[in-house]
């Protein structure tokens, strides 16, 4: 398994953001529009960091290489944006 350097971090932000999502469409908070507008900036900048800390974990556990790395996180970053965009 790749990685592992920070313990596989970035599955923790990915999990956070899975518990705002839930909050987020939970009728009980009553959320306003706005927090609703900010709860998806956090859920996208959430998803965003993860990619960021996997691949400095793949980078610098030697699973990626630096020639590899930079696009590598663009693609991965790209990917993200897609998902987020499909997701909206």
């Amino acid at each position: 398994m790749s990685g592992g350097h920070f313990n596989y971090f970035h599955y923790k932000l990915g999990t956070f953001a899975e518990k705002l999502k839930d909050i987020m469409e939970d009728e009980e908070y009553c959320l306003s529009p706005e927090i609703i507008t900010e709860v998806k900036n956090a859920i996208n900048k959430s998803n965003e960091l993860a990619v960021y800390a996997r691949r400095i974990d793949w980078l610098i556990s030697g699973d990626d290489g630096e020639e590899t790395f930079l696009d590598r996180l663009k693609e991965d970053l790209e990917n993200a944006k897609r998902l987020e965009t499909s997701r909206a």
